[in-house]
């Protein structure tokens, strides 16, 4: 398994993805190798072999991907010297002892031209060569690893060239998942070196995992790939009848309290039968109160001096549910120079991205898509009494304030926003 990522070094979902597969896989037997870049010897190796790539002495040539193209325009100049590079001064001696008895004034093997790579591992502005040089560095694991794995994964576009060249030296199939496409990060504006990575990558696999079925789309209308190549893995929250009652958030929520009692769950399914759920609490005391109700007003004025706030508060996150643009694009205005902003456009998702990201606090729409606000805030009160909530909604009579202010929300702005009277209920919030 070829990954950027991996825990506890971190920038980002990518590495919390790749160790919940390592983990997931090896609860299911498998033995997995995970190959990362730049490890720093901590990270958690329960469930997975880490290998460190920095480490693995390579072959330049060609790796079979679309890396060489990189690599070609990179020059190597070859100068006689007694210079080896990354050893240790243990091996240097031995090295040095042979070049006195040889008489020989350069070093020279059968791999002229192999030797180690030394990655950041973090994506600065040299990237894109050391994703062409991590792919050398797979072809190299791949050969060492002969007949010792069934299978290759490479987890989102930086480990593309990877997977492809790990995959033209050993001959087994490729597997890529795809965590976020170039047309996610970046819109119609895409990276055009990133996105040919992409589709090279996917175009290569055999088979490949999208986390929804937007990316799924996306993957076969933007890229190309036929749609009987393009699996997805389960959503979150998500309902196979919209017409469906429900909101499609049982189960995960169920999972998560579960957890948060120190339990554990899990599921047999048997096609074409059915699935038995199952799961295990520990047997101790567990002082579980009931969800009180918001009813408070804090509608009271509440002084924001701007000016102290920008004399070095730390920066707190917020999640926007809103699925309207230009209202999210208001929230940017007023709230990005303090704030960190996550965005939610419906309220399923305002869920998933509560579970995933720890916000501070949660400016929920009521009127969304697919789940509404109030439907929402219901499921999130399952999980937590304590993250702030606020109603934003153009619904502006005393009857609708007090509907919202019964129904788990600690606090109501109506819109259209009013940027005093959002930085004070974000104050009044402690936020």
């Amino acid at each position: 398994m070829f990954g950027w990522e991996f825990p506890p070094h971190i920038a980002g979902g990518l590495g919390t993805a790749c160790y919940g597969m390592t983990r997931g896989l090896a609860r299911n037997g498998v033995d997995v190798t995970f190959i990362v870049p730049h490890a720093y010897g901590d990270e958690d190796q329960r469930f997975t072999h880490v290998v460190n790539a920095s480490d693995v002495e390579a072959l330049y040539g060609s790796t079979g991907s679309g890396a060489d193209d990189i690599l070609e325009k990179m020059s190597f100049i070859h100068i006689d010297s007694n210079m080896v590079p990354y050893i240790s001064p243990e091996e240097y001696e031995s090295y040095h002892e042979q070049y006195v008895k040889s008489g020989r004034k350069t070093w020279s093997t059968t791999d002229a031209w192999k030797q180690r790579y030394t990655f950041s591992g973090k994506y600065g502005a040299n990237l894109m060569e050391e994703v062409a040089r991590y792919a050398v560095v797979a072809a190299q694991v791949a050969r060492d690893l002969e007949g010792q794995f069934d299978v290759i994964h490479a987890h989102d576009w930086l480990t593309y060239y990877a997977g492809i060249a790990a995959k033209r030296v050993s001959g087994k199939p490729l597997v890529v998942h795809m965590h976020a496409t170039e047309y996610d990060r970046s819109g119609e504006n895409v990276n055009t070196q990133v996105y040919a990575i992409e589709r090279a990558g996917m175009h290569a696999a055999d088979r490949v995992i999208a986390v929804s079925n937007l990316t799924r789309n996306i993957v076969i209308n933007r890229y190309g790939i036929p749609a009987g190549k393009v699996d997805k893995v389960f959503e979150r929250f998500m309902k196979l009848d919209a017409k469906k009652q429900g909101t499609g958030l049982g189960l995960s929520i169920s999972r998560t309290i579960i957890k948060k009692l120190g339990g554990e769950i899990g599921v047999f399914s048997e096609y074409g039968k059915g699935s038995t759920f199952w799961f295990t609490l520990p047997v101790k005391p567990f002082d579980f109160l009931p969800l009180q109700q918001r009813t408070e007003d804090v509608s009271e004025t509440v002084e924001f001096n701007e000016t102290e706030y920008d004399a070095g508060a730390v920066r707190r996150t917020i999640l926007i549910a809103e699925d309207m643009d230009d209202n999210y694009l208001l929230y940017k205005i007023y709230l990005e120079k303090h704030y960190d902003l996550i965005r939610a456009t419906n309220g399923e998702e305002a869920v998933s991205k509560y579970l995933e990201c720890n916000p501070d606090i949660i400016l929920m729409d009521i009127g969304m898509p697919v789940v509404d606000g109030y439907q929402a805030t219901d499921a999130i009160r399952q999980l937590s009494s304590d993250i702030p909530i606020v109603a934003v909604t153009a619904f502006a009579y005393d009857e609708d304030r007090r509907k919202v202010m019964s129904r788990g929300f600690n606090g109501y702005l109506s819109k259209p926003l009013n940027k005093d009277e959002l930085l004070k209920m974000l104050h009044k919030m402690g936020i």
